[in-house]
Parts: structure tokens; sequence; C-alpha cells
């Protein structure tokens, strides 16, 4: 069976920031699998509110193989 999974998400190079002094914190994230020939084509980015779990910010899918220092815009 092959696996394809997202690990090491980080923002502001952080595994679990409380809390941060930016405008526009920067995602990461990294993608395992165990087959060959597998890359990114694209990804999405969805931010909720802690509280209620309201939607804050959706990147919606974006076209790209960006995986580092994809920057907040909500």
């Amino acid at each position: 069976m092959t696996s394809n999974f997202i690990y090491g998400f980080q923002v502001e190079y952080l595994d679990s920031p409380i809390g941060l002094d930016c405008e526009k914190p920067r995602f990461s994230w990294k993608i395992k699998t165990d087959r060959q020939g597998i890359f990114q084509r694209a990804y999405r980015i969805g931010v909720t509110a802690l509280a209620d779990g309201a939607a804050v910010w959706d990147t919606g899918r974006v076209e790209s193989d960006q995986s580092n220092e994809v920057y907040y815009e909500g």
C-alpha cells in the first residue's frame, strides 16, 4: 500500500506557535511518500478561529509546488 502525507507543518518555522508578532506569518510543510515521481502540484490552506471554528482565511486551491514561506493573506 502506498502512502502520501504532509508532515512538518510549521508557522514562522515553529511547530506549535502560541502567539506571533507578525502581520503575515509564513506557512511551510513537507510531503512524505513511498512512491517515486510524486510531487506537489497544488495546495490549500485554511485557517479557523479557535473559539468557534469559523473560517478566517482560505487560500482556495492554489496551483503551485511551493511548500515553504507561503504567506498568510487573511
